[in-house]
């Protein structure tokens, strides 16, 4: 082999060993590359799960809180029924919620919760009550044109009918009624307003 065959096969071994240093390097490169990907999928993945755990916590304490407030609510209704029922019991005394019958191809009115038929019983009750207190006020204006007439018999009931006369004036009408206020008061003693006098 002549002197310029061997430069030739040395100048091609060191080329052949640059690429395989080259391709070493770039498969280096990729090696990194791809661990450094890995590492920052798995840091995507641990803040993800971190984030849901948060996330089943926040959720667990909003359940926790929603249940309490429920509660409290729910105490704060028995504390109210309670409270109210007696007067009920006593002003509304014949209330019956009783089921609705329903007509011929209609659903039946869904079953309601205790909540609900309390607060019929309350509006029940309520419009019981402004009845009762045009009753009153009738019997008690009836009973006072009454004890009028027994001592006036001439006393025409219409008058009453029509009001104060057109010639009193506002105040004098408030200070015919602040004047008659102890008269009024002892004539409601002799009225039975409540039920059974109770």
């Amino acid at each position: 082999m002549c002197a310029g065959q061997k430069v030739d096969l040395i100048i091609a071994e060191q080329t052949r060993e640059a690429d395989l240093n080259e391709l070493h390097a770039e498969h280096e490169r990729q090696i990194k590359q791809m661990q450094e990907q890995v590492a920052e999928a798995k840091k995507t993945a641990e803040k993800a799960e971190r984030d849901r755990q948060l996330t089943l916590e926040g959720l667990e304490v909003q359940k926790e809180d929603y249940r309490l407030q429920t509660l409290a609510q729910k105490e704060r209704i028995k504390s109210v029924v309670a409270g109210l029922t007696p007067v009920l019991d006593a002003i509304d005394y014949d209330f019956e919620d009783l089921p609705e019958v329903p007509e011929p191809g209609r659903p039946a009115r869904p079953v309601i919760t205790p909540e609900e038929a309390f607060a019929n019983r309350c509006r029940h009750a309520w419009s019981n009550f402004k009845d009762h207190v045009l009753w009153a006020a009738s019997g008690a204006a009836a009973h006072t044109l009454g004890v009028v007439k027994s001592y006036c018999p001439k006393f025409d009931f219409r008058y009453a009918q029509e009001g104060f006369s057109k010639d009193t004036t506002e105040e004098e009408a408030k200070a015919f009624g602040e004047a008659a206020r102890p008269a009024a008061d002892a004539l409601v003693q002799d009225l039975n307003l409540f039920i059974n006098g109770e």
